[in-house]
């Protein structure tokens, strides 16, 4: 059925930016009005009228004091689609006028994500909108940029896999690992050249790390006389990062399973217009997307602390929508090491994925798990 013509009416939510797009955007209509009563945030609201724009949609924003101000427009538009996704009370009051006439009654189903007929009981046969990240977070308020230059070339699978040989080898004494990146951050230059100059101490050091040893076999670092090399320039920039490593592992994991329809890495949201002379931003490391559900992901490679917990949970409360769903990921064993930590984050709804499902073949149906199924603490730990 072609909606392209016609006018679509609903209440405009503050904080449901599913509710104020899907419908919309799925049936492709003409022009939706909203009616609203607190002044709608000027971010969300240019939000809005941009990702309609790019859909040929026009938005119309109506403010109302008393309810009967919206009769005029009802009677006007005999013909318009009443969207009732809202959980505003203006809602109700649209849906007693409308409910005796012809009028067509939809609304967003968030949870099997399709949108319905009220009047029928059934889904529309119809393509649901894909939102991206970007546009997920815009609608929330937020200005949104990643450093994907920093990700790694998904198509180099000779860089992937040996990136991941890395991971498994080091995988049950992970901080071996991220303290010898450590090392080589100290030892990096500021202008960040290829070859490293090094004082007898230091070469000591390198020459009893196993690590160093691991990754002069695999070619990847060389050391001749006081001069340290990198080798392999792929793995350059995540010598100055050792947090990057865990962060890079869940990404490519992610993006190898083809499970989800975006993934970025190393994200920056910010909140910022005149009248805020000092931005607030957030840096999330990853974001992972599935079916219009966000899920915000925190990488800790050793210590996860309640800070850590109750971050990537305010993140996802303040960016995320009603079905997405905030993740922990670390090398630690939670449950052991801190229960504690591992406890909080289960009263917080937080999910955990630590040893030894982090190295899981199935790593990316796991995280899907956490997105998709709803939240099931006991399910994340399948291997517990």
């Amino acid at each position: 059925m072609v909606y392209s013509d016609r006018i679509l009416i609903k209440v405009y939510d503050e904080k449901s930016y599913l509710d104020n797009v899907m419908v919309p955007l799925s049936l492709k209509v003409k022009e939706v009005i909203y009616f609203y009563r607190a002044e709608p945030d000027k971010k969300r609201k240019e939000a809005i009228i941009a990702i309609f724009s790019k859909n040929k949609i026009k938005a119309t924003f109506i403010k109302v004091v008393k309810d009967e101000e919206i009769d005029p427009y009802l009677l006007k538009y005999t013909n318009a689609i009443i969207d009732v996704s809202s959980r505003k009370y203006l809602i109700l009051y649209i849906f007693e006028r409308i409910i005796k006439s012809d009028n067509m009654i939809v609304y967003y189903d968030n949870e099997e994500n399709v949108i319905k007929d009220y009047r029928h009981h059934k889904r529309l046969d119809i393509c649901i909108y894909r939102l991206n990240i970007k546009e997920i977070v815009n609608l929330s308020g937020a200005d949104f940029r990643y450093n994907m230059h920093e990700s790694p070339d998904i198509n180099d699978k000779e860089f992937v896999n040996r990136f991941k040989d890395i991971i498994y080898a080091f995988k049950d004494r992970y901080s071996t690992l991220t303290n010898f990146i450590s090392f080589m951050i100290s030892l990096m230059t500021y202008e960040k050249d290829d070859k490293i100059t090094l004082k007898s101490k230091n070469k000591e050091r390198l020459r009893s790390s196993e690590v160093f040893r691991y990754f002069k076999d695999e070619h990847i670092l060389d050391m001749k006389g006081d001069v340290l090399f990198i080798k392999d320039k792929r793995f350059k920039k995540l010598f100055y990062n050792a947090g990057a490593w865990l962060e890079t592992y869940l990404y490519i994991m992610i993006i190898e399973s083809r499970l989800f329809d975006e993934c970025a890495m190393s994200v920056i949201i910010e909140f910022k217009d005149s009248d805020i002379h000092y931005p607030i931003t957030c840096e999330i490391d990853l974001i992972a997307l599935k079916d219009n559900h966000l899920l915000f992901v925190s990488c800790k490679s050793n210590k996860v602390d309640a800070y850590a917990v109750n971050e990537i949970r305010l993140h996802n409360y303040v960016f995320g929508n009603e079905l997405s769903k905030a993740m922990v990921c670390t090398f630690e064993d939670l449950n052991v090491k801190n229960p504690t930590i591992y406890e909080k984050a289960k009263e917080l709804e937080v999910a955990v994925i630590d040893y030894p499902n982090i190295v899981s073949k199935d790593l990316g149906g796991l995280i899907l798990d956490v997105i998709k199924e709803g939240y099931r603490y006991e399910k994340v730990r399948i291997n517990k």
